[in-house]
């Protein structure tokens, strides 16, 4: 009996400890600036999360040696996602004190039960039943992709003709032919508009066109998943979270590329799992490898980004022709993949007469160039040489000017031919200078490229810090009168005319919005790149062979960790997307490393 009471006054003792800690960071730090719906929701989430850690966790809490050190790296990790904002950038450079330090463990404290219990569920969650599943896959394909369509429909109407930015505005005009399509944005997307607009001059068309092709690809994943034996509920219930979700929800209505680009990108993602589990019969089947095919091209063309994806996926292809039987057939599916490239470069781009431009060497450089902005603007220690070779990009006094620690356009829109700079300094020349300074002056550097990249990694909203979540509409041109549906607001921008639909939706969007931890959730990269980050522990740690399926996503991550200068979710979107397949791929395979 002593023994069962000195157990129940522990547990209770460390749930008091959870929420003086909370109350320490949350609420008197404030390393999170949360509602009171939100506290109380945190409250309610605190309560659970020390009831599963102590009746069900802590039970199974068994890691080798080098397990727990990857663990506790882990917890470093999302820590600083948590609190790094708030207890090392608040200066105008990185500042690590010790009372910074001591907040910091405890907010690692704070976080190990909430990862434990993570993992704990992805252990523990079983979604294979296969019983379940008794009528044909084809039948619960069709009801699948009417589901999806007619939710995605509904969204476009509520939002017609369709959500608009001025790099839309861009594509458009080119599409139309106000001037020749060209490749400072990708293409591939003005091609398509052109087309599209083709079949029906309406601007509607190009987010129905989007809606099909993501319910095409959803159907092909669900299809796929319903064979494998996954509850048949399980698969319905997960498809309507999805498609209800407030950011799928805004994202679906936007013509605009980064949606067919997040779209190929899941597509891609879910041939390159089912590769890994299908292994050599894969590659056996000619529609395996023609999907395979058009995903990585799509990847390739809608987001210069997507190169990344696209090398990292040959580089593994080349792997397994060492470990695969079917060598002859993977070759010749790299081979088809380069000529795929080509084909769309060479022939399309010359029918279309699309014209080259200098944009993609500038916006290559375009974040480093903005971290040399900072060295002037935060006084960081800079020679007469430097000063001297940097005021070849702007003048010094605009540099210091117009810097925005979250946004280059200030730099891009203002009059001091930022662009015109990075060309005339040469890319060679400004990535040197932000190499040399990375040593030189650190803390400057690291936290310009911190402050670019906040929107992926923090689950705060910073002080200043804007990410675009319902920011549609455009201030250009007069042809966007030419287009039924859009009206002027109180200023100059163009914005889909109201409807009782679109009413409904954004009202769900603003009580969203002000329930500071959905929003977060939502629309800041950071509490989903934990559950990436935690995923891919449990992935290592459970020897669940899956890895490869995670390549996509994870050279994105690096790619805007090292690039993203706007806080804009568009840029990010694939990250929720892809990391919601990933755990439903991982806990099928889990399954599987189990029996």
């Amino acid at each position: 009996m002593d023994k069962i009471m000195k157990k129940n006054y522990s547990k209770w003792l460390v749930l008091i400890m959870e929420f003086i800690l909370y109350l320490v960071l949350f609420c008197f730090k404030k390393i999170v600036h949360f509602d009171i719906i939100s506290h109380l929701l945190m409250i309610a989430i605190i309560i659970v999360s020390w009831y599963y850690f102590f009746n069900k966790t802590i039970n199974k809490f068994k890691y080798t040696k080098i397990q727990l050190i990857f663990l506790i790296i882990i917890d470093l990790c999302i820590s600083f996602f948590v609190s790094g904002k708030v207890l090392f950038l608040t200066d105008s450079v990185i500042s690590i004190s010790f009372f910074s330090i001591l907040l910091y463990l405890l907010t690692i404290i704070f976080m190990f039960p909430f990862i434990c219990n993570l993992i704990y569920l992805l252990d523990n969650v079983n979604i294979v039943d296969k019983k379940a599943n008794n009528e044909s896959s084809k039948k619960f394909a069709i009801k699948i992709f009417f589901l999806s369509f007619a939710i995605m429909l509904i969204y476009c109407i509520a939002f017609y003709p369709g959500n608009i930015t001025s790099d839309t505005v861009d594509q458009i005009a080119q599409a139309i032919g106000e001037y020749p399509i060209n490749n400072a944005h990708p293409a591939i997307n003005a091609i398509i508009i052109r087309l599209l607009l083709n079949v029906w001059n309406n601007i509607f068309v190009i987010v129905i066109g989007y809606s099909l092709f993501f319910s095409l690809i959803l159907t092909h994943i669900y299809k796929f998943l319903y064979e494998q034996k996954i509850n048949k509920k399980f698969l319905y219930i997960s498809l309507l979270i999805f498609l209800v979700s407030v950011n799928n929800m805004s994202l679906i209505t936007m013509a605009w590329k980064d949606v067919p680009f997040t779209i190929s990108l899941l597509w891609l993602t879910f041939e390159s799992y089912k590769i890994v589990k299908l292994k050599d019969s894969y590659f056996k089947s000619i529609i395996n490898i023609l999907f395979f095919i058009l995903s990585m091209t799509l990847t390739y063309y809608f987001r210069y980004n997507g190169m990344f994806p696209f090398i990292v996926m040959i580089a593994y292809l080349l792997f397994i022709t060492f470990k695969l039987r079917e060598k002859l057939k993977i070759v010749v599916t790299i081979i088809l993949c380069f000529l795929s490239i080509w084909f769309v470069k060479g022939p399309v781009y010359d029918y279309f007469e699309v014209s080259q431009t200098d944009g993609i060497s500038g916006g290559a450089a375009s974040f480093a160039a903005k971290g040399l902005g900072a060295l002037v603007y935060y006084d960081g220690n800079l020679s007469e040489e430097d000063l001297e070779t940097i005021s070849q990009l702007a003048d010094l006094d605009d540099l210091k000017e117009f810097y925005y620690a979250y946004n280059i356009d200030t730099y891009s829109f203002q009059d001091i031919h930022f662009n015109e700079g990075i060309d005339r300094l040469g890319v060679a020349k400004i990535y040197g200078m932000y190499i040399k300074h990375l040593f030189k002056n650190p803390n400057i550097i690291v936290r310009d490229r911190l402050d670019g990249s906040n929107l992926l990694w923090s689950y705060e909203t910073p002080k200043g810090g804007f990410d675009y979540k319902y920011d549609f509409g455009v201030q250009y041109p007069n042809w966007v009168e030419d287009f039924k549906g859009f009206e002027r607001n109180e200023g100059t921008a163009y914005f889909p005319k109201s409807n009782i639909l679109k009413s409904g939706i954004s009202f769900y969007q603003k009580v969203v919005n002000k329930i500071v931890l959905l929003d977060s959730f939502f629309w800041r990269g950071g509490i989903v790149l934990s559950i990436f980050v935690v995923l891919m522990y449990f992935i290592f740690i459970r020897k669940i062979h899956i890895i490869p399926a995670t390549y996509p996503t994870i050279i994105n991550i690096l790619f805007w960790f090292a690039l993203l200068n706007n806080q804009s979710y568009r840029y990010i979107w694939f990250l929720y997307i892809n990391t919601f397949f990933l755990i439903i791929f991982t806990l099928l395979e889990k399954k599987k490393t189990n029996k």
